[in-house]
């Protein structure tokens, strides 16, 4: 067990994250969660694309979506 503690300050589909710890600890708990947060992108675009084929128009007059995936962006001390 290490004494690293990570905290969430605030979160939704952003979040704010602070990292306690040696700074080894932190380059660690902060690699971890960078990892977390790409997986997420990833599956989140991916189930995205796959909504988005099945549920737009065959023809796409005027219409235009923001898909972007937001991501934690981890603070350390």
């Amino acid at each position: 067990m290490t004494s690293t503690k990570i905290q969430i300050i605030k979160g939704d589909s952003e979040a704010e994250v602070k990292i306690f710890g040696s700074k080894d600890m932190k380059a660690k708990a902060k690699e971890a969660i960078e990892t977390l947060v790409k997986k997420q992108e990833r599956h989140y675009s991916s189930e995205s694309s796959v909504d988005n084929a099945a549920s737009q128009p065959s023809v796409g007059r005027g219409s235009s979506r923001d898909n972007t995936a937001r991501g934690a962006q981890p603070l350390t001390d």
